[in-house]
């Protein structure tokens, strides 16, 4: 079994403890929905998207402006501006207006939506950069050679900090709120982002870095959560 053979086996492993876990421990919702599906909402919401990902993927290849990306990019329009008529008129929407109305809610969205668009950037780039050789023709970017086990091990104290991190925030969620950690979170997450964008050059600075962000990662991600479910219940 080569490495990569071995690493998607452990991550089905995982996946199946997951599964065993759920079924075994978390109740059956028994309740019933009397809402009926919003199909057409669904069917809209996934042309949409599907368009949108496909004029975005396309785009580096056959140019942003060419004829096929560019009416990928309308057709997305269309459908996504269509989904936001019917989901006003339908009585149980896919996506509910409200959320995308209200400004704490929305606020709260595109700060979540923000975050995790730089984590997955993050968690793209560390990788890939201590991947790349540590020599190659001038003007291309430069590595540090390490194998792609090597590469998992750089990114791994930053998850273990999380870990250790993660039984403080609800301690600061009941002193201060949810916004100061979130907002806290978020700055650590800039900072280390900004600190990664200045000092790449060698492992050790990498895991610094890695290390700050992870740490506002935690506070971030949760108090994403919270703040939203705290806007939805205000909606209400």
């Amino acid at each position: 079994m080569s490495l990569m053979e071995g690493m998607f086996a452990v991550l089905a492993g995982v996946i199946a403890v997951a599964f065993v876990l759920v079924a075994r421990w978390i109740p059956n919702d028994t309740g019933r929905r009397d809402e009926p599906q919003d199909v057409l909402g669904t069917v809209l919401l996934s042309l949409g998207l599907v368009a949108l990902l496909l004029a975005i993927t396309q785009g580096p290849h056959a140019g942003w402006l060419s004829a096929p990306v560019l009416g990928l990019f309308i057709t997305a329009g269309v459908f996504l501006t269509a989904l936001a008529v019917a989901e006003k008129r339908t009585p149980h929407p896919l996506l509910e207006p409200r959320v995308f109305l209200d400004r704490p809610m929305l606020l709260t969205h595109c700060a979540a939506a923000l975050f995790y668009a730089a984590a997955l950037i993050f968690f793209l780039l560390v990788p890939t950069l201590a991947q790349l050789p540590t020599h190659g023709p001038e003007g291309t970017a430069r590595g540090f050679g390490f194998t792609m086990t090597a590469a998992g091990l750089l990114m791994l104290p930053s998850a273990l900090l999380q870990v250790l991190v993660a039984p403080l925030v609800p301690a600061l969620e009941r002193t201060f709120g949810h916004r100061a950690p979130l907002l806290a979170g978020l700055s650590l997450v800039l900072a280390g982002s900004l600190a990664l964008a200045r000092w790449h050059a060698t492992p050790v600075q990498v895991l610094a870095d890695s290390l700050l962000l992870g740490t506002g990662a935690v506070s971030a991600s949760r108090n994403c959560r919270r703040s939203w479910s705290a806007s939805l219940r205000g909606m209400r």
